[in-house]
């Protein structure tokens, strides 16, 4: 049967192997020399195979080891993103802190120097078809707040209050081409009337054209309109038209960058004459 003479084979061929070792065990035994001789011999065969092993094995190992740092810097750089990020939002929540604090400190200035008294507000919306320039603030009649009270920032005039409700109050900026604010230069006390074109400039009308009116002239509420003390900085002459006519063209530049506003102070009362803001507060 093939499978009994492959048993037979592989029986056969053990046996042979198990005598061949006896034979070489004893001639080793009477032999040392010869079988040391053939341990040398045999150990110079391997030689080659044993250095490539320990090659390889030093090989797998130096790999395994960088796989293994390499797996460290990894967890570490996700461990730092993400301590970065934390700082990052922590320092963004500083900057708005130390932002809104400038805002406040801006608005407070009037009140300070005994100019007006009104209420901080925040801007909690705009009208978001550009017809009407206007924003609406978080506070309104119940804190005390009504129609026709001015509204400033820190370095000048916004506008004034159109209607209120409870709790919120909708402004018109002196930009909407409805506005209108009596002005007069501050150097050469030219007057004039301050109306807003729908964007981020005004225009001076009524500008006799023999006033002296110059760029760079700073334009401040007359205090003749009633709802405007006197003295508080509109903006700045960008342009001067020529003397034709009777009235002259001229183009003025809010105090105020009404399109980034966030913070205002509503007046609820003020004195009769506001002084001028001070350096610090002035457009550049």
């Amino acid at each position: 049967m093939p499978v009994l003479d492959s048993r037979a084979k592989v029986a056969g061929s053990a046996l042979l192997y198990f005598l061949c070792a006896l034979v070489l065990s004893a001639y080793s035994a009477r032999h040392p020399e010869a079988a040391r001789s053939g341990a040398a011999l045999i150990g110079e065969g391997l030689r080659p195979f044993r250095s490539v092993t320990s090659s390889t094995s030093s090989a797998i190992s130096g790999w395994w080891r960088a796989y293994v740092d390499l797996i460290g810097v990894r967890q570490e750089n996700v461990s730092l993103l993400d301590r970065v990020r934390t700082l990052e939002a922590e320092n963004s929540r500083l900057m708005e802190f130390q932002s809104e604090n400038s805002r406040l400190r801006g608005l407070l200035q009037l009140a300070e120097r005994g100019a007006v008294r009104g209420v901080a507000a925040r801007v909690v919306g705009r009208d978001a078809t550009n017809w009407v320039q206007t924003v609406t603030l978080n506070r309104g009649a119940a804190d005390g707040l009504a129609r026709g009270m001015a509204v400033l920032a820190g370095d000048g005039v916004v506008g004034q209050v159109v209607s209120v409700s409870p709790s919120t109050a909708l402004v018109l900026l002196m930009t909407d081409h409805s506005s209108g604010i009596d002005a007069i230069v501050q150097g050469s006390r030219a007057r004039g009337v301050v109306e807003g074109v729908g964007e981020e400039t005004c225009r001076w009308r009524f500008v006799l054209s023999e006033e002296e009116v110059k760029i760079g002239d700073r334009v401040i509420t007359s205090g003749m309109d009633g709802v405007f003390p006197k003295g508080l900085l509109l903006g700045i002459v960008t342009d001067v038209g020529s003397e034709s006519g009777l009235f002259r063209s001229i183009v003025v530049r809010p105090a105020v960058r009404l399109s980034a506003l966030e913070d205002v102070l509503v007046v609820t009362e003020s004195q009769k004459h506001a002084p001028p803001p001070p350096v610090a507060a002035r457009a550049k």
